[in-house]
């Protein structure tokens, strides 16, 4: 039940954000509140995985994958970050993507 509360509260800073953006404000402190929100989620969640009431969730821990290195740039293609420890950039390459399908499409989309 609480998890329900929780991400009904998400939802409304979401909206919320949106209609600032629109009129031209500052949302930095509503993805403040929304990312505080987000973590006592997933806290709640990592929980409460054994609690009857949500039998059957099983809760995913994060795959562990960490990028490395500094910030670079942005990619070309989805304007991710791309740091200098990922596999597939290449800065001296023409453009800069985050991996090698952003670099497929673009490349696809830029000859259509």
């Amino acid at each position: 039940m609480q998890t329900r509360v929780l991400r009904r509260q998400i939802r409304d800073l979401c909206d919320t954000a949106i209609d600032a953006l629109a009129m031209e404000r500052s949302i930095k402190p509503i993805k403040q509140q929304i990312k505080m929100l987000r973590n006592d989620l997933e806290e709640l969640e990592r929980s409460i995985d054994k609690n009857a009431e949500y039998e059957g969730l099983i809760w995913k821990e994060p795959s562990g994958y960490k990028v490395e290195g500094t910030v670079i740039g942005l990619c070309k293609h989805c304007d991710r970050e791309v740091f200098s420890g990922q596999k597939f950039p290449d800065p001296k390459e023409e453009g800069l993507f985050c991996n090698y399908y952003c670099r497929r499409v673009y490349r696809n989309n830029s000859i259509k």
